[in-house]
């Protein structure tokens, strides 16, 4: 709500307010700069989630992607339902307790992820497989390198495996090649190495 003040100089001040949905006292529609930083930081945290991704890759990205985009989203929506609000102080505290939770479980599941693999000491084993199809997105980068080779496993047809350029330009549809594998220290299998046979 708009109202006039006479200043001392003879001119009219303009100041904005809103007023509650039960008609308490007016409060000023300012941005509520706690909610952003906290909205900021989680961008990091979901960075540090993901590298370990890249550095000790699972056989099955969707348990830990799953995990880190449910994290996410359930810290990032209601910072910025907060923020789009400007009403700051008024959210649930249960809401604002899941919203923090959340968010110092991204770092925490990057952490754990990058364990499984440091600290995985179990022998190596070398899958054989045979590449199906070769995926490079025109200007991604190295990361989003993908091949499909036939499952090993019972019940699994394929296998989805993020692989580095020089993985990539080795592996060549319908030759073997032949894949690392590792049990993980939290059981959690990931590959570190594939290479044509």
């Amino acid at each position: 709500m708009a109202h006039m003040q006479n200043a001392s100089n003879g001119g009219i001040e303009l100041g904005l307010s809103t007023r509650s949905d039960q008609g308490g006292p007016a409060f000023p529609a300012t941005l509520d700069a706690k909610q952003l930083l906290y909205f900021l930081l989680l961008i990091p945290a979901g960075v540090i989630s993901l590298m370990p991704l890249g550095v000790y890759p699972p056989l099955d990205t969707r348990l830990p992607m799953g995990l880190i985009i449910c994290c996410f989203l359930l810290s990032a929506v209601p910072r910025l339902w907060s923020i789009a609000r400007r009403r700051p102080g008024n959210d649930s505290n249960l809401w604002q307790a899941v919203s923090t939770c959340a968010g110092l479980a991204l770092p925490f599941l990057g952490l754990l992820l990058f364990l499984n693999g440091r600290l995985d000491r179990s022998p190596r084993s070398e899958m054989r497989a045979t590449v199906i199809r070769k995926t490079a997105p025109i200007g991604y980068r190295e990361a989003q390198y993908h091949l499909k080779v036939t499952s090993w496993r019972p019940g699994r047809s394929f296998e989805d495996l993020n692989v580095n350029s020089r993985e990539f330009a080795g592996a060549v549809v319908g030759r073997p090649v032949v894949v690392e594998m590792h049990e993980g220290y939290f059981g959690l299998p990931w590959y570190s190495n594939i290479s044509p046979e």
